[in-house]
């Protein structure tokens, strides 16, 4: 709809899950000031960051759970993990004693996304893994 009203429409993904961290308000407002230089309201070059390329090659990259709970991680966004590690444990709430059910990782890779609320049921991906891209 923007686009067709000839508008610009700018938007991000900022690893907040609905909350926000020093590391991505810090980002937000590198990112306002780079958008202002590039359209010259600001003077200046826009900061470059260095920049990683990243896919998710195929299904087997999204975790999802096979219990209902409260969802524990043990790894965090950004973090690099091996195939076998802990990503994460789904606590069920029905029954008192019963130890919570550990999810692994699948495949190598680095964690781009994860769920925040939680409480977790059935069926929910709760996390997303990502490999470098293969420039060649």
């Amino acid at each position: 709809m923007v686009e067709e009203q000839g508008k610009v429409f700018i938007s991000t993904e900022l690893r907040g899950g609905g909350t926000s961290t020093p590391e991505s308000v810090a980002l937000a407002e590198q990112g306002v000031e780079n958008v202002l230089r590039h359209a010259g309201i600001l003077a200046g070059e826009p900061l470059a960051s260095p920049t990683r390329l990243l896919e998710i090659p195929d299904a087997a990259h999204y975790l999802q759970s096979e219990h209902a709970g409260l969802l524990e991680f043990a790894v965090n966004l950004g973090d690099q993990v091996c195939a076998g590690d802990l990503i994460a444990r789904v606590h069920g709430i029905e029954r008192t004693g019963v130890a919570p059910a550990e999810y692994l990782a699948p495949v190598d890779g680095l964690l781009i996304g994860r769920r925040h609320p939680a409480r977790i049921s059935l069926g929910d991906t709760f996390a997303v893994l990502a490999v470098p891209l293969d420039e060649s």
